[in-house]
């Protein structure tokens, strides 16, 4: 009689295996994502994404492994796996099993493809790039807030060596935010956010041996701690100027 593998992972309830994130339904990916989201470790929930082909053994995920969103005006949008249980569910029941990235241009007709999937959307948008005013940053706030989005992250831009930015960043010196004009920008855009709109994230901080600006940005709590402070004090809130 063979005996069977003494570490095999044996899940239940979970759908069949496939060789491609592409043949599996938005349903089981659902199923997935539940399984994973549940599993008691993060070493347990990439075995089971790994069982399922959604990453490596060691959790390296394939950029190319993808799968098509069809949309009504006969558009397809790749989605790939952008990680696992890095994010909370916009509900607040816990963290979500698998955080998929759209990759290119989405609009709100993509969106809505996503929502009749019940798969929910997280824009992540950068505040500060090149040539875009403060009023340009939160016309995308507004736009954002007007599509079925669930969530929002707002990034500060973050200029790091090796990159094409940081070269860019060199020959033209384009400004920067500082830490008063950032946190102003993003009560800024609290106030035109939809109320039920999730915040994910209210700024950034790159890694401190690649980063060359801004230098205050490594400052994350103070940075958080400002935002919350000049709100009491402006006594704001998220939603206070939105307009359906």
């Amino acid at each position: 009689e063979e005996e069977e593998p003494e570490n095999e992972l044996v899940i239940e309830g979970g759908p069949e295996a496939r060789a491609s994130l592409e043949e599996y339904s938005w349903t089981e990916l659902s199923q997935i994502s539940s399984l994973i989201a549940e599993a008691q470790t993060d070493d347990l929930a990439i075995q089971i994404a790994a069982h399922y082909g959604l990453c490596s053994e060691g959790g390296t995920i394939d950029a190319a492994n993808t799968k098509t969103l069809s949309l009504a005006n006969g558009v397809s949008v790749p989605i790939a796996v952008g990680g696992f249980r890095h994010d909370t569910r916009s509900d607040g029941a816990g963290q979500a099993g698998i955080t998929f990235i759209a990759r290119g241009s989405v609009g709100a007709e993509a969106m809505n493809a996503l929502a009749e999937r019940r798969i929910e959307t997280v824009v992540h948008t950068i505040l500060g790039l090149p040539g875009e005013t403060p009023e340009m940053m939160l016309d995308t706030v507004r736009y954002v807030s007007r599509t079925p989005a669930a969530g929002i992250k707002l990034q500060l831009l973050h200029i790091l060596k090796n990159t094409d930015l940081a070269e860019f960043y060199t020959q033209t010196g384009f400004p920067v935010l500082s830490m008063e004009e950032y946190v102003d920008l993003v009560i800024r855009c609290l106030e035109v956010c939809r109320p039920d709109l999730v915040i994910h994230r209210l700024t950034g901080d790159g890694p401190k041996d690649l980063l060359i600006a801004p230098l205050w940005s490594q400052a994350k709590r103070q940075v958080l701690n400002a935002i919350h402070r000049e709100m009491k004090l402006r006594n704001t809130y998220q939603g206070r100027l939105y307009t359906p």
